[in-house]
């Protein structure tokens, strides 16, 4: 699959890359949503993101927003939120932006795949 992956903790996301990697995924990178943003409008192709809420200049769920305001961009990728917050009215405005699932970090590779091969199977 091709994954676009959201994370402004550079650590965090060169591991959620290498473990995609091993999978055989092709992987993108954005530290933030502004740049997550501009990617997906950007690339026609992509079949799975995975982002993080807090990040600078542009939160997870304000990124997923913006796209959904933007009447040129009509795909449904499958977004997984991947954060610390379990707020429940932050799942609740994560949900209404797109979110497919939400998922707290940290997360175990194999928990992670099993998420990715479950959406997998139904694209």
């Amino acid at each position: 699959m091709k994954i676009l992956v959201v994370e402004d903790t550079e650590e965090y996301r060169n591991k959620i890359t290498e473990a995609l990697l091993i999978r055989g995924d092709e992987v993108f990178h954005a530290s933030n949503g502004q740049e997550g943003l501009d990617l997906i409008k950007n690339k026609d192709d992509l079949d799975f993101i995975i982002t993080d809420l807090h990040m600078p200049i542009m939160d997870g769920i304000t990124m997923l927003q913006e796209l959904k305001m933007d009447p040129n961009y009509t795909r449904n990728i499958p977004v997984l939120m991947l954060t610390t917050e379990a707020n429940k009215e932050l799942k609740q405005k994560g949900q209404k932006a797109g979110v497919s699932r939400w998922l707290l970090k940290p997360v175990t590779t194999q928990v992670l795949f099993r998420i990715l091969d479950s959406i997998e199977a139904k694209l």
